[in-house]
């Protein structure tokens, strides 16, 4: 089961990191947001991408390395219940985003609490 989980999440945030990275117009504008075209927005929404790729890549290590499975939930938890978090604030004091981003904020939560649930169940120390 926690292989399963680090590997959805971990693949979930080396694609959206992708996406970000190397196409970061439309991932922007798929997610009903304005067209962005200034280069410093680009290079932030690029340089966001390349951190979610880069967790991306950590949370899926652990679902391929077993030793590093505890510390890779640990990265899942934070990386997934920072973002459904942030959002959910959003909600709170901007009102309601485009659908999609709905969708994006009931996945990350779920991711979290799941990455949250393999954390809880393993049993060897995080690694200092």
């Amino acid at each position: 089961m926690s292989r399963i989980v680090l590997g959805l999440a971990g693949l979930v945030a080396i694609a959206i990191g992708a996406a970000q990275l190397f196409a970061p117009a439309a991932f922007h504008e798929a997610n009903g947001l304005p067209a962005v075209h200034d280069a410093g927005a680009l290079s932030e929404i690029r340089a966001i991408g390349a951190a979610i790729l880069a967790i991306g890549v950590v949370i899926a290590a652990g679902a391929v390395r077993p030793a590093l499975s505890r510390q890779a939930a640990l990265f899942g938890t934070g990386f997934y219940l920072a973002f459904g978090v942030g959002r959910v604030v959003g909600l709170a004091f901007d009102g309601l985003p485009s659908g999609s981003l709905l969708g994006a904020m009931a996945a990350e939560l779920a991711l979290g609490l799941a990455c949250s649930y393999v954390l809880a169940r393993s049993r060897e120390p995080i690694a200092a």
